[in-house]
């Protein structure tokens, strides 16, 4: 299967990484700064109850506020961006590079000619969720060992 489509096999959701797949997905109009950037995606899968969630996403030139709704960390594939995080730390993506962003942050995006990713989100979890988990893992292992 190689036409960009998805595939439900077992317990895996098989997706590529075919440009031609994207379909539009507008940036929201209030977060677009200069230029008219069109953004283009594809979901590749999702896990759960939308709890973890990658995406192949591409835009056009512009400036925009990008808000983030997850932890998000995102590999560039093609083109460039310039990207200044909330504390004025600009970073430049290019292909191979990857950057991460906490739920509830925002990042101004520069987009000089075009961009390329791939972008893992996951809802962020609560430090006392971690903490009990750890916990449980470290009682099941010494309960079946």
């Amino acid at each position: 299967m190689n036409d960009g489509s998805q595939a439900q096999r077992g317990l895996l959701t098989v997706g590529h990484l075919d440009k031609e797949a994207l379909q539009p997905s507008p940036i929201q109009k209030e977060w677009i700064l200069e230029g008219a950037p069109e953004a283009r995606s594809r979901n590749l899968s999702r896990i759960g109850d939308d709890w973890t969630v990658v995406d192949h996403w591409s835009c056009t030139a512009g400036k925009f506020r990008w808000h983030y709704f997850f932890d998000e960390t995102v590999m560039f594939l093609e083109g460039e961006a310039f990207i200044t995080d909330e504390n004025g730390v600009e970073y430049h993506a290019v292909p191979g590079t990857t950057l991460s962003f906490k739920d509830g942050s925002s990042a101004v995006w520069v987009v000089p000619e075009y961009i390329r990713k791939v972008a893992f989100n996951q809802k962020s979890v609560p430090t006392y969720l971690h903490l009990m988990c750890r916990a449980a893992n470290k009682l099941h292992r010494m309960v079946f060992r």
